[in-house]
């Protein structure tokens, strides 16, 4: 949160997963180069090859021309903040898969119970892991 030192957290799974709220991206070539330059303006973290490098990374990838992420969040059950532990992420080789923003919020309510399964499946893992492990 403190710009003047730290990198900022990209749009996109970071947001999403530090704002516990989903994040779509229309087109990354055009979302991106705008973040950017709108992010430079005010942290000084932003110089030129941080920029070129991000940049680049979005305008050649392919299969991440539009992004949902959606972030695999623990359900309040009465025992303090909800806490994420990872993001599920969409990605779509064509700009505006969703066809704007009211598309985006039906999309992730229809995938909340997915996202649920997710998110129980990946505690599951973690705690037979550490069971093993000890």
């Amino acid at each position: 949160s403190d710009h003047a030192k730290s990198h900022p957290n990209l749009p996109g799974g970071p947001v999403a997963v530090s704002t516990m709220a989903s994040q779509y991206i229309e087109d990354s070539r055009t979302h991106f180069k705008q973040w950017l330059d709108d992010e430079a303006l005010q942290n000084p973290h932003i110089t030129e090859h941080y920029k070129t490098t991000i940049s680049r990374y979005y305008n050649s990838h392919r299969y991440a021309t539009s992004i949902l992420s959606i972030p695999l969040v623990s359900r309040n059950n009465g025992e303090g903040m909800p806490h994420p532990i990872g993001c599920l992420n969409i990605y779509n080789n064509k700009a505006n898969i969703l066809m704007g923003d009211s598309r985006n919020a039906q999309f992730v309510q229809l995938l909340q119970p997915i996202c649920a399964y997710l998110h129980d499946m990946i505690l599951l893992y973690r705690e037979t892991n550490d069971m093993e492990a000890s």
